[in-house]
């Protein structure tokens, strides 16, 4: 139970970094403020993809396997479409390069 309550405070204290793309169906997750050549910044980004791959891919339903299967398989696939962009911003916070652009974002995607 702690566990749980753990995650769930977890899950809502990264919501507010979190915000809808122009569709449903991705959801754009700022990094602006976070250090991510340290090792918690990356956690941070990390756990703040996980939760916009939950956002995108929607809640499991424990009464129903099949859908939860494909609702796992949507936020693995999400997570993994954005490795590109998250590992791209690491190697540049590592460098201590600044973005061209000015954007401190990545999107995260179900499809």
């Amino acid at each position: 139970m702690k566990r749980l309550l753990m995650l769930f405070a977890l899950s809502t204290a990264f919501a507010p970094t979190v915000g809808r793309a122009q569709d449903s169906t991705s959801v754009r997750v700022s990094f602006a403020g976070l250090d991510l050549a340290s090792v918690r910044g990356q956690q941070v980004l990390l756990r703040r993809i996980v939760a916009a791959a939950k956002s995108v891919c929607g809640v499991t339903d424990p009464l129903d396997l099949k859908y939860s299967r494909a609702i796992s398989e949507c936020r693995a696939a999400a997570i993994s479409r954005s490795r590109p962009a998250y590992d791209a911003a690491v190697k540049a916070a590592r460098r201590g390069m600044v973005e061209a652009s000015g954007t401190k974002s990545l999107i995260v995607a179900r499809h």
